[in-house]
């Protein structure tokens, strides 16, 4: 057995507290403690290096800002500003084990859906990692994607998002046009805040477009939301004009165009929302895609004119977005204008479907509006996706000019016809919304007949887009017909002189395929060819409207067989 070795008693004797004076066993006299000699050096050798290290930490902040050149980032913290543990922890040399600290204790609170203080040792973590882009990556999308979802409500879980790009806005202020941050703040704005696809999207792009507005214009803009309550603590995006705030539009000084930057080129001025500028008023709220665009605008001219290198997507894809998110744009104007034509004449679009959109449609040229606002607003939203529109083709023809790209026209091509029929579209629906403003009769008969051309165009667009992007090889077979042809035969414009087919041939081989479609049971685009088909009826019954409220012959607006139910 093994026993516990022998302890001499005296070692074991506690020590004699410093100062104590009782007499000592052999009988002489307490010597009085002594203090080291060197211990008041140290605490004043500590200081002055505290101090000194203050000083030489701000030199070098402000050397590191004047010499970084145009377009980089030049990181300054606000680790400064922590409190006075924090600051000696990390001037201790303890910054290390701190963060591992923090970020384990972080994401097991995360796993264990343990929020409280989470939002804290986040903020810490981006405070005391302030140079590492991969950190802010990973903690916008952290917050924006993986927190979100642990929340209930729509409004707690677009607070949280808000809150990602809160975050990402502070970095961004920090490191002033960083590719990395700006390209993760599009990203979160067309994901999930401007992403038709989630069950929320009603509710985050509402919320959004409202907050984004001044006060009074949003009460006059939503005035029958009477459950609105503001959730960003940010101050609204525009004026009371409906215009972005001056000071997110106002170029940042020190960023000045170079000379070897052609005045023709893209040139990032370094204000907040630079690309969006040129789109105003915007009387009913900036849609959330906008947003992302603006910051995918950014990340590309960072990428191209700076010269900045992407670290989680490869420059491809940065280069693509500004044409994707401006297509995402152009779609949300128009189905926001949708709705709100809808409002105009009392029809509930709040459960929005293929019944709705063809009530809508079917009012008539002559029919008043029951709210004037909504009317204005939707005119609005469709004078905007036109523009946007236009704007689109241009992104992606700059995209594909890049050889290093060029082998992405064939995905990009139906992108393009998509915005060409949006064009047509939007300026048909347009034309007919503002013949119901007018009372003149030679102006509405003249507005009449240009939103009839342009429905027939966008018609014929949409109809030829199926055939050539969404018809199974199996239905074309049978009409003598292929893919390879409709690729051969593309026009610019489906419509003009100079194109193989007239409309109206092109709507009778339309008819045919979605004939074989059904005949054959065809399924493998059946979403598409019924999401199109419902794009087509519109048309024709605009066409059908128009055609009776100016006495045309029936023949100037011909049947269309609609697509295939899914």
């Amino acid at each position: 057995m093994t026993t516990a070795p022998t302890v001499d008693s005296a070692s074991t004797a506690p020590p004699s507290a410093p100062g104590d004076r009782t007499a000592q066993s052999d009988g002489r006299s307490p010597r009085p403690s002594r203090r080291p000699a060197g211990r008041v050096g140290t605490v004043v050798v500590l200081i002055l290096s505290l101090v000194c290290a203050g000083v030489l930490r701000q030199v070098a902040i402000n050397r590191q800002i004047a010499a970084a050149p145009p377009g980089t980032a030049a990181s300054r913290s606000t680790l400064g500003n922590m409190n006075s543990f924090a600051l000696a922890l990390l001037l201790g040399g303890l910054r290390g084990p701190l963060v591992m600290f923090l970020w384990s204790s972080s994401e097991n609170q995360k796993a264990n859906h343990d929020l409280e203080d989470l939002d804290t040792k986040i903020e810490w973590i981006r405070l005391l990692q302030p140079e590492f882009d991969t950190v802010h990556m990973f903690q916008i999308w952290n917050k924006a994607y993986n927190i979100s979802v642990m929340m209930a409500s729509p409004a707690n879980k677009f607070t949280t998002i808000m809150e990602a790009l809160e975050y990402a806005q502070g970095v961004d202020e920090e490191r002033p046009g960083d590719i990395n941050i700006l390209d993760s703040q599009s990203d979160v704005y067309a994901n999930k805040l401007g992403n038709p696809n989630l069950p929320e999207h009603p509710f985050y792009d509402r919320q959004f477009r409202e907050e984004s507005l001044a006060p009074d214009k949003r009460a006059a803009a939503f005035p029958n939301d009477r459950h609105y309550r503001r959730l960003d603590k940010s101050k609204p995006l525009l004026d009371e004009q409906d215009q972005i705030r001056a000071e997110l539009i106002t170029p940042t000084r020190g960023r000045k165009r170079p000379a070897n930057v052609p005045a023709s080129s893209d040139w990032n001025d370094g204000s907040q929302l630079q690309y969006l500028k040129n789109y105003g008023p915007f009387p009913d709220g900036i849609a959330p895609i906008a947003m992302s665009y603006n910051y995918a605008k950014r990340a590309e001219v960072a990428l191209n004119v700076e010269g900045q290198d992407p670290l989680q997507f490869s420059a491809m894809v940065v280069d693509s977005r500004p044409a994707l998110q401006l297509k995402g744009w152009a779609e949300a104007e128009v189905r926001f204008g949708r709705e709100r034509e809808a409002n105009a004449f009392g029809i509930n679009a709040d459960a929005w479907n293929g019944q709705v959109e063809e009530a809508v449609a079917r009012v008539g040229p002559a029919a008043a509006p029951a709210n004037r606002r909504a009317l204005d607003a939707s005119l609005q939203s469709y004078k905007l996706a036109g523009r946007v529109a236009r704007n689109a083709i241009i992104e992606y023809e700059r995209h594909l000019a890049n050889p290093d790209y060029m082998a992405r026209r064939g995905t990009y091509i139906s992108h393009e016809a998509d915005m060409q029929a949006i064009i047509y579209l939007a300026a048909a629906d347009a034309a007919y919304l503002s013949a119901r403003l007018t009372t003149d009769k030679a102006q509405r008969d003249s507005l009449l007949r240009s939103a009839m051309a342009n429905y027939q165009k966008g018609m014929t667009r949409s109809q030829w887009t199926v055939l050539e992007f969404e018809t199974e090889q199996a239905a074309l077979h049978p009409l003598h017909l292929s893919t390879a042809a409709f690729m051969e035969l593309r026009p610019d414009e489906p419509v003009s002189a100079s194109a193989k087919f007239t409309p109206a041939q092109i709507a009778q081989i339309y008819n045919a395929a979605m004939t074989e479609v059904s005949r054959q049971h065809l399924n493998e685009h059946s979403d598409d060819q019924a999401a199109y088909g419902r794009t087509i009826a519109r048309c024709q019954i605009r066409m059908r409207e128009i055609a009776s409220a100016l006495h045309l012959p029936s023949a100037t607006a011909p049947a269309t067989q609609p697509a295939a139910q899914p």
